[in-house]
């Protein structure tokens, strides 16, 4: 009799379990399609359920139309629920969220601070703090994150608001930059100021020396190149005062001109350094007519860093040729020692400088200005590099730029 008992108690307990399994499988399918009313969760305090009692279908729409990603989590950080924008943030489906652990989808060195948020969440204070999460694809989006202790019926819990910061971040990042530009615009200013007066002595004390030259003279030739290049500095000088006004009047010279120009007017500083220059331009745009001034300021900071880089005995080519798109490209290459790998990426930025010493340190204006002006021609510059190989900028502009007319 006992036996029989014993046997038919086994049997029931045996129907029990198989309801409680599939009460589980049921639970199971319910979390991992997003319609959970409660989650059972192993703790450090036994089996507890958590119940998402007001979790109805309005305040589901609510939650999934939510431009922040939405959480609810227990008290040490399990993922009891998570919106779809949560699962966008990871670059993640949502059931291989739900479930898992707030840290697991936080960077490494941040965890121990997660960890401390949420002790001081789960003790009623609400925190706010910047997290990187990481992403599915192993990349990190900051986002900031927003605790408060929740009350689930008799268990508590604790709501999570994540914000992308990405586009804010951005957003700061330009503000700075615009602010940078600013403060460069400023100073110029202030130094072309200090700047005009000794260049107006310069240039009345050239013109009487002009009238003293003899015609002969083996020096007179570089006359009119001065005379020009000091025409160049107040035309400068004068458009740090409006730097956003472009120039009514474009002088058009021929390109072949505008490059032996430049390169002779470094001929001085190419002998100090004992390095040579040689310049080459396809006759097809030998005479093709560009704007004088930018050209002239792009090749003279490119011509003149490459000499400052360059070794003793080395070679300068700058040369002038047709582009296979019809664009126009020119190319200044130098002997140097390269731009090193941490230095590529700022190479082009206002002040950025790693020349040092005497002979070629400066303000780290150079190339900025040399990357405004091809922007402005409707061009680009861009540059290759090899360490202890030499570096080579290249210049590509569009035939167009100049506005029809006879060269200078």
């Amino acid at each position: 009799m006992n036996d029989e008992t014993s046997a038919e108690d086994y049997w029931l307990q045996i129907g029990d379990l198989r309801v409680a399994l599939h009460e589980g499988q049921e639970l199971l399918a319910a979390l991992h399609t997003g319609q959970v009313d409660g989650v059972l969760v192993h703790g450090p305090h036994g089996v507890q359920i958590y119940s998402l009692k007001g979790a109805d279908d309005s305040f589901r729409l609510v939650m999934e139309c939510m431009n922040e990603g939405a959480m609810i989590l227990t008290e040490d950080g399990g993922i009891l629920y998570g919106n779809r924008t949560c699962a966008a943030m990871l670059d993640c489906a949502l059931d291989m969220i739900v479930g898992t652990d707030l840290s697991a989808h936080v960077a490494g060195p941040h965890r121990a601070r997660l960890t401390q948020l949420l002790v001081e969440a789960a003790q009623g204070v609400s925190v706010k703090a910047e997290i990187p999460l990481v992403r599915n694809d192993g990349r990190t989006t900051p986002v900031q994150l927003s605790l408060s202790r929740l009350q689930l019926e008799d268990t508590a819990a604790i709501s999570a608001v994540l914000t992308d910061l990405t586009e804010s971040k951005q957003a700061m990042a330009a503000l700075h930059k615009l602010e940078q530009l600013a403060s460069v615009g400023r100073m110029a200013a202030q130094v072309a100021h200090e700047i005009n007066g000794p260049l107006a002595g310069i240039k009345n004390a050239f013109e009487l020396l002009k009238r003293d030259l003899p015609d002969g003279h083996r020096y007179a030739a570089y006359v009119p190149r001065i005379e020009q290049e000091i025409d160049r500095i107040a035309r400068i000088v004068r458009q740090t005062f409006d730097m956003s006004r472009p120039e009514n009047e474009v002088e058009l010279q021929a390109l072949e001109r505008i490059v032996h120009d430049v390169a002779a007017l470094q001929g001085i500083a190419s002998e100090r350094q004992a390095v040579r220059i040689e310049a080459q331009v396809e006759p097809q745009c030998a005479n093709l007519p560009v704007p004088g001034h930018p050209l002239r300021q792009i090749l003279y900071n490119l011509i003149r860093n490459a000499l400052d880089l360059s070794p003793e005995g080395g070679v300068v080519r700058v040369t002038v040729c047709g582009a296979m798109d019809g664009r126009v490209l020119i190319s200044v290459i130098d002997e140097g020692p390269g731009i090193p790998e941490d230095v590529q990426p700022h190479i082009f930025k206002p002040f950025f400088s790693t020349k040092t010493g005497a002979r070629t340190s400066g303000m780290g204006l150079g190339l900025s200005i040399c990357h405004d002006l091809a922007t402005h021609l409707g061009g680009t510059i861009t540059f290759t590099t090899e360490p202890g190989q030499g570096t080579e900028f290249r210049v590509e502009l569009p035939r167009e730029m100049a506005r029809p007319g006879r060269p200078a």
